[in-house]
């Protein structure tokens, strides 16, 4: 009957893994009853402009905190190799991504 269902859905069975990601809202590897009656109505319907503006909302805001993060860790790193002595005081971060140490 699941994966009769699975199939009126376009889900094949070899996506489960993917599929059942898709469910766990909650990411702890298990999917309730109001977890899968949620997503399942989510998936129900063709994707709306709605549901892909939130989607590409939701991806800029994870890029730009990686983004932050990353820059963060270039800094913390400049001023470890400054501290060491492994780089010269006019390297900067911007130029460090060509730079060996």
């Amino acid at each position: 009957e699941t994966l009769a269902y699975l199939q009126t859905l376009g889900v094949a069975v070899s996506e489960a893994r993917s599929f059942f990601t898709l469910l766990d809202l909650e990411g702890n590897d298990e999917v309730g009853i109001e977890e899968f009656v949620s997503s399942m109505m989510r998936l129900k319907g063709a994707a709306s402009g709605i549901d892909f503006a939130t989607m590409m909302y939701e991806n800029k805001r994870v890029y730009h905190g990686m983004n932050s993060k990353m820059r963060s860790m270039q800094e913390r790193l400049h001023r470890m190799a400054l501290a060491m002595g492994v780089l010269d005081k006019d390297v900067t971060v911007d130029s460090m991504e060509s730079h060996t140490i």
